[in-house]
């Protein structure tokens, strides 16, 4: 880790809220923001929102329905994100159309 980052500390409460499902993300223009699901943004605290914006702003999506089926199918501990999943996805639909 280097010195610049800081730790955002989550309980396990918001962590069952996906708030550690969440990524930071830089565009194009090289501006970062941070992409989580509205489930995981309305279980952080201000001062979590706070910290947090000092390296991007908060954008958030409803994901009930995935976060839902998810929790069925996995535990808490299984790792993954929805996110990283789309991302990835997108990302490599943009490199297609470079090509």
């Amino acid at each position: 880790m280097s010195a610049y980052q800081e730790v955002v500390e989550i309980s396990y409460q918001q962590l069952l809220q996906f708030a550690g499902n969440m990524l930071l993300v830089k565009n194009r223009d090289g501006v970062k923001f941070w992409v989580m699901s509205e489930q995981a943004f309305h279980s952080l605290t201000a001062k979590q929102k706070k910290q947090l914006e000092k390296d991007g702003a908060l954008i958030y999506a409803p994901l009930y329905t995935i976060e839902k089926n998810w929790r069925r199918q996995c535990t808490v501990y299984d790792g993954g994100s929805v996110w990283g999943r789309k991302l990835g996805r997108l990302y490599l639909i943009d490199e297609r159309r470079e090509t």
